[in-house]
C-alpha cells in the first residue's frame, strides 16, 4: 500500500529580502534591542509629555509582568486593555507578551454590551484601564458594578466571573488597583520566576486579539505574525523611536507632533 505523505497545513509568508525570517518572540527581540540600545528613546508620548528609553520600558515592563505573575496570570491567559493610547497601554502590552499573556484590545467605540460580552467570551482575567477618556472608569463600573463597591483584592464579579482584577491608571475606584499599587506587587516576585515564565513562550503562540472597526470581527495575531505595520513593533523591529501623538486621533496634535519631533 502506498504511503501518503502528510500535507503541509501551515506556513510562513516572508517577502524576499536580505533579512531572514526571525523565529524569535517579540519579547526576545525587545530585550535584545533594549540591551543594545539602553539610552535610545523608544516611545514619545507627545500629548502626555512623556518620553521613555528602551531601558526604562524594559525595566518597567518587567516589573509590570511580575505584577501579573503575582496576580496568578500565566501563559495563555487573557488581559484586556481599555482606553486611549497612553504609556500604560504600551506598558501592559510589552509586559504581557513577554510572559505569554494574550492582550485583548477593547475598542473605545464599542457599546458597553459588546465590552461585557468580550470579557465573558474571551475569559478576560485582568483589565487595565487607561487614564482617558475621563469617563472610562464610570463606563467600566456599568459593565462591572463590583468596581464601585468591592476591594481590588476581592473583586468577585458576578456578571463577568472570569474577571479577577482591574488595574486603573486613571482616577481611583475602590475595586481597582492603581498603577502605582499594582507595580509594587511585582516586587514580591523573584526575577528567576519571571525569566522562567518568559522561557515558556513560543514563536507560534498567540500574542493579541484585535477587533475590526466595522464587523467587530476578532482577529488573533501570533508572534510570527508581527509586522512593522503595527506601530507598537516599529521600535522592536527597526530600533526606531515611535511617536504617539495623543490618546486618540487629533489632526492638530498630530501636526504639532510632526513639526516638533520631525
Amino acid at each position: 500500500m502506498t504511503q501518503i505523505s502528510p500535507k503541509l497545513t501551515s506556513s510562513y509568508i516572508h517577502v524576499p529580502n536580505e533579512q531572514p525570517c526571525l523565529d524569535k518572540t517579540a519579547g526576545q527581540l525587545f530585550n535584545e534591542r533594549a540591551n543594545n540600545n539602553p539610552d535610545k528613546e523608544m516611545y514619545v508620548f507627545y500629548a502626555d509629555k512623556e518620553r521613555k528609553t528602551y531601558k526604562q520600558m524594559q525595566n518597567e515592563s518587567h516589573q509590570f509582568a511580575r505584577g501579573l505573575l503575582k496576580l496568578g496570570l500565566k501563559k495563555g491567559d487573557t488581559l484586556g486593555i481599555w482606553g486611549g493610547n497612553h504609556y500604560e497601554w504600551l506598558l501592559a502590552y510589552l509586559a504581557s507578551f513577554q510572559i505569554g499573556v494574550i492582550t485583548v484590545h477593547m475598542r473605545m467605540d464599542f457599546p458597553l454590551s459588546i465590552q461585557e460580552n468580550t470579557i465573558k467570551e474571551l475569559g478576560i482575567k485582568v483589565i487595565v484601564l487607561m487614564r482617558s477618556p475621563a469617563d472610562l472608569c464610570d463606563k467600566a463600573c456599568q459593565v462591572i458594578p463590583e468596581l464601585a463597591v468591592n476591594s481590588a483584592e476581592n473583586l468577585n464579579c458576578q456578571g463577568t466571573p472570569s474577571l479577577r482584577y482591574v488595574i486603573n491608571a486613571g482616577k481611583k475606584c475602590s475595586g481597582a488597583y492603581s498603577l502605582v499599587e499594582f507595580m509594587e506587587l511585582g516586587k514580591a516576585v523573584d526575577e528567576s520566576d519571571f525569566l522562567k515564565a518568559c522561557e515558556l513562550v513560543d514563536f507560534d503562540d498567540p500574542l493579541a486579539v484585535f477587533f475590526t472597526s466595522i464587523s467587530r470581527f476578532a482577529l488573533t495575531m501570533s508572534f510570527g505574525g508581527v509586522t512593522a505595520q503595527d506601530g507598537v513593533f516599529i521600535p522592536i523591529i527597526y530600533t526606531a523611536t515611535t511617536i504617539i501623538p495623543g490618546p486618540t486621533f487629533d489632526a492638530q496634535i498630530l501636526a504639532s507632533a510632526i513639526q516638533d519631533e520631525k
